[in-house]
């Protein structure tokens, strides 16, 4: 399982609550591009610059979208790469907080006790430990309080202000705190988003 919280699969969530019937994960606006005749294309540059023609990796641009129907490419910096750089493995899952109890049980459901790895997408992210500690607990049946891990990815904002915050317009620095807002509602979709590896090179994720 790879956990990508603020945005790739919030974003990915709220895609498929969109009515997206799947989504192919590229690694770059490049690849993307080459996938994606016909697609609806979500991604994210490397230097969180608005890219033309573009819708970009945020909860709340997506989510004022209809996508009934269509077909979607994202790319991001951090999610769509680690998804399609983990090692082979027998069923390989997109995770955030938004979908976190809807991903425990479909795993409790269909994975027959088999281990299962939980990987944050960025090691420098609070957001996705915080994450992985939910969903550890909701899988081995420790009693988890998802208003902590809200209060733990809201502050995670700071975090990504150490980092790249001040190199960024006050407007977008506002943006992507209101996708911070979402990315740390928990559980908000029963959604489980599951990779379709038939190509191991651009895994499609759908919802289960």
């Amino acid at each position: 399982m790879v956990i990508d919280v603020i945005r790739a699969f919030t974003t990915a969530c709220i895609l498929f609550a969109r009515g997206a019937t799947e989504i192919v994960c590229a690694r770059d606006q490049i690849e993307a591009a080459g996938v994606g005749a016909g697609a609806i294309i979500v991604g994210e540059a490397e230097a969180r610059t608005t890219l033309p023609g573009i819708i970009p990796n945020s909860p709340v641009e997506v989510g004022a979208r209809d996508l009934s129907g269509r077909r979607v490419v994202l790319f991001t910096v951090n999610g769509t790469r680690m998804l399609r750089d983990v090692p082979a493995c027998g069923v390989l899952i997109a995770a955030a907080a938004a979908n976190a109890a809807a991903t425990a049980q479909w795993i409790l459901t269909h994975t027959n006790g088999g281990r299962i790895q939980l990987v944050v997408s960025d090691p420098d992210a609070p957001e996705d430990y915080a994450c992985a500690r939910y969903l550890a607990g909701l899988l081995v049946g420790v009693p988890v309080d998802p208003a902590v891990t809200t209060r733990e990815i809201a502050a995670a904002r700071l975090a990504h202000w150490d980092r790249w915050g001040a190199t960024v317009t006050p407007e977008h620095w506002r943006a992507f705190e209101a996708d911070v807002d979402v990315c740390a509602r928990v559980d908000s979709y029963s959604i489980a988003m599951i990779a379709d590896l038939t190509r191991r090179s651009q895994p499609t994720l759908r919802a289960a």
